[in-house]
């Protein structure tokens, strides 16, 4: 009886065992409660993946929309004993209006890999949603409180609302749902809410007043700012004015001219200046104001070469 060479290096453990390859792809499949058609410019998405080997991981998804990346990270499906489902819900946007198209391609480990898409319209929503009522108020523990709204829209699976309380100005902040908010930290008194809401396309606002119970906590009385008393200015009592410096006597040129030069040397100037020329031809009287470091000059007619004497009056 003949043997294979393959059989008898087998029974002697020289031939390796190759495990099956892992020839299956992941299954994939997208929804969207956006498709076909939505007037959401934020569109939600569901993914889910079955693998039957399970190497799949968060990054093993690709998404892309109209072209660009986005991020739909899968996770494992938690109710799956068989660890073989995954998942990612996620949304995107603004899209605007006009045809759009999701597309997926998912790798295992092994480098298998699916393509899947979802193609929807996105058309403008002209109707913008209203806040027509607020209530019922009730609270909750001192400083939690419950308010009820109510918004119409022609499509009010797409609106969404936040809310603020006081415009933001304390602790107090609000968990905000289409229909309500949880209102958190609100101390004793009247209080403002703000409600913003859009349907993705269209916005608007809408306050009411509630009023938690209780007793107001005081209003702290500012500190006072200190004011300094006024400062009077010390007056300045100006330096009394110096004399000024002249010749005691000058003398005529040829032609009978006299020329006196008076000057100031002292920082705080020098007072007017009173003086004759005794044998001048005219009497001459000055009285004249010299600034600090400057000079005057008084001429005046005299017989020609005479000595004429300056007398301070």
């Amino acid at each position: 009886m003949k043997r294979s060479i393959t059989a008898a290096l087998a029974v002697l453990g020289l031939l390796a065992v190759v495990p099956a390859a892992n020839a299956a792809a992941p299954q994939v499949t997208v929804t969207s409660s956006d498709a076909p058609s939505t007037w959401n410019l934020y569109p939600r998405f569901h993914l889910v993946v079955h693998d039957d080997e399970g190497d799949i991981g968060a990054l093993s998804s690709d998404c892309r929309i109209d072209g660009a990346r986005d991020d739909c990270g899968l996770f494992l499906d938690d109710t799956d004993s068989t660890h073989q489902t995954f998942g990612s819900y996620f949304r995107s946007g603004p899209f605007a209006p006009g045809a759009h198209t999701l597309t997926v391609r998912v790798t295992d480990a092994a480098g298998h890999f699916t393509d899947a898409s979802l193609n929807w319209t996105t058309f403008v929503d002209s109707v913008a949603p209203v806040l027509t009522s607020f209530g019922p108020f009730s609270t909750q523990g001192k400083d939690t409180a419950i308010l009820g709204w109510q918004i119409e829209d022609d499509h009010w699976g797409n609106v969404r609302a936040t809310c603020t309380i006081d415009g933001a100005a304390t602790d107090a902040y609000c968990e905000s749902y289409p229909d309500g908010g949880v209102l958190h930290r609100v101390p004793p008194g009247s209080h403002t809410v703000e409600v913003y809401y859009d349907d993705t396309q269209n916005s608007a606002v809408a306050t009411t007043t509630i009023v938690m119970p209780g007793t107001p906590p005081p209003t702290p009385t500012p500190t006072p700012t200190p004011v300094a008393p006024p400062v009077t200015p010390t007056p300045v009592t100006p330096p009394a004015p110096g004399n000024f410096t002249a010749p005691k006597r000058v003398k005529a040129d040829r032609k009978g001219h006299v020329a006196v030069r008076l000057t100031c040397a002292v920082p705080q100037g020098c007072a007017k200046a009173a003086f004759k020329l005794v044998g001048a031809h005219k009497r001459v009287v000055a009285k004249l104001t010299v600034p600090a470091g400057k000079s005057r000059t008084v001429t005046a007619k005299a017989p020609r070469r005479a000595t004429l004497k300056l007398v301070r009056l």
